[in-house]
């Protein structure tokens, strides 16, 4: 499928391999498609995210703590940039990282850099810092259980594979 909506975060592109199966129509004709396939195997999936769709999405849900979040991705990895505020002041952030999959199948952004106002922190005060700014993709959930085992980043694009 292409160009879908997931929970208010667009994906450019999913796809479903399954293996060998069967699929109930009845159940599926009633809405419920998940309950209608019968594979005999695991589901591979592969779920495709621009940069504009992950940045639309953000920008409309927000990340705790960071105003304006917004995505790049470059050959250092990714970069989240934003406002967050501190004694009454907005400070302008940027952070490098990664996704990465977590054991739990979610998708989680693990920033290794920080810098504030263009200057970098410490490496002490980074260290206690970048722990509390890791944030996880959740919000653009599936309508089925779906891990992740695999994240790469393609161009402008965020690719997610695993299975059900």
């Amino acid at each position: 499928m292409e160009k879908l909506d997931l929970n208010g975060c667009r994906a450019s592109l999913l796809i479903v391999e399954i293996p060998r199966g069967r699929l109930d129509w009845r159940a599926a004709a009633t809405g419920s498609l998940p309950a209608a396939f019968k594979p005999t195997g695991p589901m591979r999936v592969r779920l495709v995210f621009g940069k504009e769709d992950l940045n639309n999405y953000l920008s409309r849900v927000g990340l705790k703590g960071i105003e304006n979040p917004k995505l790049d991705f470059n050959s250092r990895g990714v970069k989240l940039e934003g406002r967050v505020g501190f004694l009454g002041n907005s400070l302008a952030v940027s952070m490098w990282g990664n996704f990465r999959p977590r054991e739990d199948g979610q998708v989680e952004f693990s920033p290794t850099e920080l810098r504030v106002e263009g200057e970098p922190l410490s490496l002490e005060l980074t260290q206690k810092i970048l722990p509390y700014l890791r944030f996880n993709l959740t919000g653009a959930e599936l309508p089925f259980s779906f891990k992740v085992q695999q994240v790469d980043i393609e161009g402008e694009t965020l690719i997610l594979s695993g299975q059900i």
